[in-house]
């Protein structure tokens, strides 16, 4: 991949530490640019192929603020990853803020569905449903460690305000897309329950998501 200029590159950079958000990313050049489009087609390559595979990481620090096939590729290893049985938190973390700040219908999508599947983790389903709600308010998260860890009996603390994210519009969110998150957060209620840990999950990511429908 030809070099990048300094702001993508301090970009990147915050991506890839643990426990950091990416801050202020936007494009350095114009994204009708012929330089900005030929970077963006070669972190699509370098995604897809793995080669280089130093540069892979890189790549996909850049993806989320491209266009085309490079994001369509980031959405999809999020959704690989998550869906992984054998995944750890230190992994979901990871390519989770690399989706931070991205509002796309596709990224919802995924996240709906990966927060219905009975066969993940309850580690991995609270991943899912974080980006699910932060796909309604790209600038709020709800935590998923605090996800799994409410008390029965209790209501969760609801969302934190992320700073230092920019928002990133993808492919445009369904015109349902509040209903959804509160239709798929019933389900889960529903088949496992109130009481259960994924329950209590999907009841704090229910509230969360209704309290965001009443918003003007």
């Amino acid at each position: 991949m030809r070099q990048l200029s300094i702001v993508v590159l301090v970009a990147l950079a915050s991506a890839t530490l643990g426990g950091q958000a990416l801050t202020q990313v936007r494009p350095a050049a114009d994204p009708d640019s012929v330089h900005w489009r030929n970077d963006c087609r070669q972190a699509a390559q370098t995604i897809r192929t793995g080669s280089p595979r130093a540069r892979v990481q890189e790549a996909l620090g850049l993806a989320r603020i491209c266009d085309g096939e490079a994001r369509q590729l980031l959405i999809e290893r999020w959704t690989a990853v998550m869906s992984d049985a054998q995944g750890s938190d230190s992994a979901w973390r990871e390519v989770s803020m690399l989706v931070e700040g991205l509002q796309d219908g596709r990224l919802l999508q995924s996240a709906l569905n990966l927060t219905e599947n009975e066969s993940l983790t309850l580690a991995a389903r609270t991943w899912a449903m974080s980006v699910a709600f932060s796909q309604l308010r790209p600038h709020e998260v709800l935590d998923p460690f605090n996800l799994r860890s409410i008390p029965v009996g209790h209501l969760c603390g609801g969302p934190d305000y992320l700073h230092g994210v920019d928002r990133v519009q993808g492919e445009p969110l369904p015109g349902d897309a509040i209903q959804q998150v509160i239709d798929a957060s019933e389900r889960i209620v529903s088949v496992a329950g109130r009481e259960s840990a994924v329950g209590r999950a999907a009841d704090c990511l229910w509230r969360s998501a209704t309290v965001v429908a009443r918003r003007p």
